[in-house]
This record gives structure tokens, sequence and C-alpha cells, in this order.
């Protein structure tokens, strides 16, 4: 997708406001997430963060900080209004969020970052899970992060089957751990019946 940039706004900003600037350009006018629109530029949040708070003072028509890292931008940023249809954050921008801070919580040494397999990854997952609500997949992602997995994969490899952990952690095996859904009552069973089967090996040999 191709964007026009203003070269007069581009001279006055450092190369941080300028992946702002081309962030919020190629979100449109939308109500969006620092996660969101560093996503659009693959840049890291940290930076990107300080490009629109660099990008809001030089050029407050194209951006106007909100609270909670979220961004007014758009022709319209600088009245504060916020159109009808941008009232309410597309379902992949607040994923983007939930996704990082599910990553800053796991790799809090590792900067949270995308690339473009992520985003296809990502959109297929909301695609073919139309009823899932935020918490939803807030829950699978608490199960992911309760089970032995990969804490830095990149999202592409995960995130298309991040479905299988909505009814609780798995096991190494992909399997429901023990303790946790019909896996965790048929294990418990069987654990019952061998005890059982021992003591009565016992009783008879004694």
């Amino acid at each position: 997708m191709q964007v026009c940039l203003d070269s007069e706004i581009i001279e006055k900003l450092s190369y941080k406001g300028v992946m702002a600037y081309v962030a919020v350009s190629l979100a449109g006018n939308v109500d969006a997430t620092t996660a969101y629109l560093a996503s659009l530029v693959k840049g890291q949040s940290s930076l990107v963060m300080e490009g629109l708070k660099e990008l809001s003072e030089e050029a407050p028509e194209l951006v106007g900080r909100l609270k909670k890292g979220r961004w007014h931008c758009g022709a319209w940023a600088a009245t504060g209004m916020v159109p009808v249809e941008a009232e309410k954050v597309t379902r992949y921008a607040s994923f983007i969020d939930d996704l990082k801070k599910y990553w800053d919580f796991l790799n809090p040494s590792f900067p949270f970052q995308m690339g473009g397999k992520d985003g296809v990854a990502i959109r297929r997952f909301l695609s073919d899970h139309p009823n899932w609500a935020r918490e939803h997949w807030l829950e699978a992602l608490r199960n992911r992060a309760k089970s032995p997995v990969v804490r830095s994969a990149p999202f592409f490899t995960w995130v298309e089957r991040l479905s299988e952990f909505g009814s609780g952690p798995l096991n190494e095996f992909n399997k429901p751990q023990e303790g946790t859904g019909k896996h965790g009552q048929a294990a418990g069973v069987e654990e019952s019946n061998r005890a059982a089967r021992d003591a009565a090996l016992a009783k008879h040999r004694a």
C-alpha cells in the first residue's frame, strides 16, 4: 500500500517521527493503539511511541493522543472528535494490543515486534473465529502461558492454533494437562484403578 507524505512535515521529524507518520498514514481514520500502529510499520512499540509523541506536537492535525496508549489518527485528529465508524477499535487492533501484553509478560527482555507473516496469520485466525470476543482469546492466551511452549516463538508459528488452548493448558504432547478437562478426569480414573489393582495384588501375595 502506497502512502503520500508531506515533505514539509517530514523535514521537521526525526526518523522515529517519520516512522510514526507512515504508520498513521497507513492506519487512516481510526482510533488505534500504539502496538497496532507499530505493527503496520514492523517497528518496536517504544520507538513508534516516541515518534507519535513527536508527530502529535509537530502535526496535531494528523494524530492526537488519547488515554491508555491510544491515538486519534486521521485528518479529524485535531478536533478530538471520533467518527462513528472509528468508535470501536477493530478486533485486529485489539488482538494485537493483547498479544503485546502477552509477549511483554513472557518475554520482558525482548522487544515486541511483528512481521508480515504474523499479520497474515493473525487476520486468518480472527477470520476463522468470528465469534471469538476479547475474553475468549485472553483466556486462551492465559492457558498458553501456563503450558510448556516456546515463549519467544514468532506469532505466525502458533497463533492460528490458539483455539487449542481455549479449554485449558496443554502439556508437551499438546494434550490437556492432567487435572483439567476430560483428559484429566480420565487420567484420575486410570490412576485410581491402577492403585486398586496394586492393592489387590499386594493382599493376594500376603
